[in-house]
């Protein structure tokens, strides 16, 4: 077992990677395992089937009455496991068996959806302090290892820095090299990653430009808000307050069309109002060199842009990321 500690706003928390199989790992109040969309079939290879071989823990009878249910969104949370080390099993449905093939952003939200579950367990009066976890997709449903593993790295490293009641994640893996390549990530994740997370504000005109700017945070340590990954409630708008709130860096994407969204506007005066504590920094990025509307210029007149017009636009983008990684981490 090796141990790694993270420092977060109620102290040191851990982050484990553990060599073996998953009958010998100590206690965890919730256990992870992935599947295809409503395939419980304990199979010889699967977690799903050392469960069932070895701990007569059947996946498929936990699916009917789950604790908690977003199985539209990909993941549920069993009821409470009676005479096990587990506390309860959470599964992440990844692929459907007539669908072989799952993007980076997918991956990413659904493991955002795994630890928003996990948050969201407290309101329910569930306890979870401990999850263990493998790299998930990375076995049956043959996603590639490194593809699953980065962002899931990311999302647990980050619930560790945002979930108070979460103290300890372990990941497990039976395979000696993939352990060590795990290891190698989280060091790699734990010299360039600070507990930071910044807020995307962009109209959908540019969404091209605001993936980009995702994608370059993440590589850089930085987890990013953006709303076609985050966003999880009907009201949409708690998720987004939330977002800003949970953030160390505004980014708004400065151009034509987003200084004429309303939705942008009211992102931008939540913004300056968690701003007026100090904990929040405002960084405008210029798209396009526009003058600033006077409903906009109210709030950002004064404020440092940086300016990542023209092109090459990737390395711009990339380029302020590596800056915002030295200012923020």
């Amino acid at each position: 077992m090796q141990d790694f500690t993270i420092n977060t706003p109620w102290g040191e928390k851990s982050i484990r990677v553990f060599c073996g199989n998953v009958t010998a790992l100590e206690q965890a109040d919730l256990l992870v395992c992935s599947a295809f969309r409503g395939d419980y079939m304990p199979t010889p290879t699967s977690l799903i089937g050392a469960l069932y071989r070895e701990r007569c823990i059947s996946v498929a009878d936990l699916a009917k009455a789950p604790a908690l249910n977003l199985k539209d969104l990909g993941v549920w949370i069993s009821a409470p496991l009676i005479g096990q080390p587990f506390g309860r099993i959470a599964c992440v449905e990844i692929l459907s068996r007539f669908r072989q093939e799952i993007t980076e952003n997918e991956l990413r939200s659904l493991y955002d959806t795994l630890f928003f579950a996990v948050k969201k367990c407290r309101a329910l009066g569930i306890s979870i302090r401990s999850v263990a976890l493998p790299v998930l997709g990375a076995g049956n449903q043959r996603i590639a290892f490194e593809k699953s593993l980065v962002p899931l790295l990311t999302e647990c490293m980050s619930a560790l820095r945002t979930v108070e009641e979460l103290e300890t994640v372990t990941l497990f893996e039976r395979n000696e090299e993939r352990c060590d390549v795990i290891s190698r990530r989280i060091r790699e994740s734990l010299k360039t990653t600070g507990s930071r997370m910044a807020f995307i504000s962009y109209s959908h005109r540019d969404q091209e430009t605001a993936d980009l700017l995702a994608n370059g945070l993440e590589e850089n340590g930085i987890k990013p808000w953006i709303d076609h990954r985050m966003i999880r409630n009907d009201d949409y708008a708690e998720d987004i307050v939330n977002g800003i709130s949970a953030s160390s860096a505004f980014l708004l994407l400065v151009s034509p069309w987003s200084m004429q969204s309303a939705d942008v506007l009211r992102e931008v005066r939540n913004a300056c109002t968690i701003s007026d504590s100090g904990e929040l920094k405002i960084i405008p990025l210029m798209l396009e060199r526009v003058s600033y509307p006077p409903k906009f210029s109210y709030y950002l007149a004064g404020l440092d842009f940086k300016d990542i017009s023209g092109e090459p636009r990737g390395d711009k983008v990339l380029s302020l990321c590596r800056s915002l990684r030295q200012e923020f981490c």
